[in-house]
């Protein structure tokens, strides 16, 4: 076990370490990539999620975006987690989503996130 940043005694893990030296090149050649909306009404929390299958492996990324205070159109981005995701399950039509792009650029330009659109059931 090892202190977080809070000090919390947290179990460290492995596989998700070797998963999130890959964070910058994922998020890089994510442009296009569908970012889905995640709120926790009781916490509070607004988070978005990739699902990504890197080399056959399907990952999930849950992460936060804020505007960065030094860059007028830069964005700063905050990992909650990366794990290997089982993404046999999508989820259930409709579910709030936006381009990875049109996230960033709303974050970074406008200073908040979109509105993410309903997925239309096909």
């Amino acid at each position: 076990m090892i202190p977080d940043y809070n000090g919390n005694q947290r179990y460290f893990c492995e596989r998700r370490y070797r998963l999130s030296l890959y964070l910058e090149r994922w998020f890089l050649g994510w442009e296009y990539e569908t970012c889905y909306h995640s709120a926790d009404k009781k916490r509070g929390a607004v988070r978005w999620l990739i699902v990504e299958a890197d080399g056959g492996m399907p990952v999930k990324v849950a992460f936060t975006l804020q505007p960065n205070r030094k860059d007028p159109q830069g964005v700063m981005i905050h990992v909650k987690t990366v794990h290997a995701y089982d993404w046999s399950q999508p989820p259930q039509m409709p579910h709030p989503h936006l381009p990875f792009d049109v996230l960033i650029k709303g974050v970074g330009v406008n200073r908040k996130a979109p509105q993410p659109r309903q997925r239309s059931g096909r």
